[in-house]
Order: structure tokens, then sequence, then C-alpha cells
């Protein structure tokens, strides 16, 4: 079981899993991907999450949309995934909508999710706890 995408090993228990830290998630398959090499990067919200990003043919394309991501988000995601990428992404493709134009919530700074996957053993960790085998 690797809940937080923190491998990229694939077996029947992993079919479906509920995203519950969805921003942690992606920075995980970004920072554990030894092959992140894109030419595009598309950005938005949840409505933006379920495309398939292998349909655009002519480009390899990462999808790093996740649930409730603002437009003043857009850039420090940006900036990560060039960085992983070690070079600019040809394209930038962003799904915008207006359904959490009234949301106050905050989420947490891309620094603390960051921040997060680069203590020692975390990996593993994720892998060994009761809330996982649960």
């Amino acid at each position: 079981m690797d809940p937080l995408w923190c491998f990229e090993h694939k077996n029947s228990l992993q079919a479906h899993q509920e995203g519950f830290n969805e921003r942690q998630q992606k920075i995980n398959l970004i920072h554990f991907n030894p092959d992140f090499n894109y030419d595009a990067l598309i950005l938005g919200s949840s409505r933006v999450t379920i495309h398939n990003s292998h349909l655009i043919k002519s480009v390899k394309t990462f999808n790093l949309a996740i649930n409730g991501m603002q437009p003043y988000e857009f850039n420090d995601y940006i900036e990560y995934a060039k960085r992983k990428n070690q070079k600019d992404f040809k394209y930038i493709i962003l799904g915008l909508d207006f359904s959490s134009l009234g949301n106050s919530a905050q989420p947490s700074k891309i620094d603390s999710y960051i921040k997060t996957t680069n203590i020692p053993f975390y990996r593993y960790k994720t892998l060994l706890s009761y809330d996982t085998l649960n």
C-alpha cells in the first residue's frame, strides 16, 4: 500500500485509493519520480484533476491539478515542477473555473509539503503505519 504515492510499485490493493492529501501526494509523485521529464504541465482545481494527460499525444504532459487549487498557488507549483524537471515547460495549461472564488480557506504553502517529503525515511514511514494498514 502506498497511499501517498512515494513509490512506483503497483498492486491490486492500490487500484483505487481515496485521495486524502492530494497536495502531498502530487509533491511526492514529482519528488520520488526519477524520470520526471515533461514538456507540459496542467494546473487547476478538482475539475481538471480528472483530465487524462496521456490523451495529449503530441506532448508529454504531467497533470499537477489539485482539489481546491487556487490561481495564486500556480506559480509555486510551476517553479517546483520546473526545478524537478530541470528545464522549462514548453506549455503550461491552466484549467480555470469559478467554483472556488468564495472559498476563504487557505491551503498550506507548498514549502510544508516539500519539507515533509524531505524528512529522513519519510517514504518508508508512510508504508509502515497503522493508518495505512487500516
